[in-house]
């Protein structure tokens, strides 16, 4: 966001035409009182359910990973004994 770090290139800015005018520096001043709004983090609190759920989620999807890379493995599996099976028919 180029219009907090440098306001006065802001594109906000560019739609007024008096830029010598009240309007001009009102917005200005705007525009710089947010870059400093802009600036500090916004932090949430993790709350001990949020955790839960967080590390719930990440759990159920390392668990499902390794699910699916059983079951790659068995296919694979599988299809190189029918390759093999395959070959030794002909």
């Amino acid at each position: 966001m180029d219009q907090f770090r440098r306001p006065e290139l802001s594109p906000i800015l560019a739609k007024i035409p008096d830029q010598n005018g009240a309007a001009y520096r009102e917005a200005l001043a705007i525009l710089r009182a947010a870059a400093g709004v802009q600036t500090t983090p916004v932090v949430i609190p993790l709350t001990s359910r949020r955790v839960r759920r967080i590390a719930g989620a990440r759990y159920a999807y390392e668990h499902r990973a390794a699910i699916e890379a059983e079951n790659l493995r068995a296919i694979r599996q599988a299809a190189s004994s029918m390759t093999t099976i395959w070959k030794q028919q002909r």
